[in-house]
């Protein structure tokens, strides 16, 4: 894509290349996802820990151990006691972690596919280039093979 803002550039068409330039950072920030002071709740790590100590706390209730679970709650406590109060908050709220792939913003499968179909689109002219520059290659080579003799 940064090769067709430099081609429309070069056309003179900067008002697309302004445009296709724009559409390529906001596709860029939607891959790159939020960034760290955006992300809610607690650290991802810290975030994880605290889901299973709670899915042990829960397991430990439901073996009949409630003692032990007792003590498990008591580390999730400390745990986020050591925490800012805002990051606690949302720490709180946010429960276990969520299991599965990661959502993907809405558009982005479609662009991710018509990119990819536009760099086959290349790839495909580039192996057809190639194939025709070997053949003017053998053509040339076939050509002054009989002045060599």
């Amino acid at each position: 894509m940064i090769r067709e803002v430099q081609k429309l550039r070069e056309a003179g068409k900067n008002e697309d290349a302004e445009r296709l330039q724009r559409e390529i950072g906001e596709m860029q920030r939607r891959l790159a996802g939020p960034r760290e002071g955006q992300r809610p709740g607690p650290p991802p790590d810290l975030r994880a820990r605290i889901g299973h100590l709670r899915a042990a706390m829960e397991n430990l209730r439901a073996a009949g151990l409630a003692e032990q679970a007792e003590q498990v709650g008591q580390q999730i406590e400390r745990l986020l006691r050591e925490l800012p109060p805002d990051v606690r908050e949302r720490a709180l709220a946010a429960g276990p972690p969520r299991e599965g792939p990661p959502e993907v913003p809405a558009g982005l499968v479609g662009e991710l596919r018509r990119e990819i179909d536009r760099l086959r689109r290349e790839s495909d002219e580039m192996r057809r280039m190639i194939g025709e520059l070997r053949e003017g290659q053998e053509r040339l080579l076939r050509e002054l093979a009989p002045r060599e003799r």
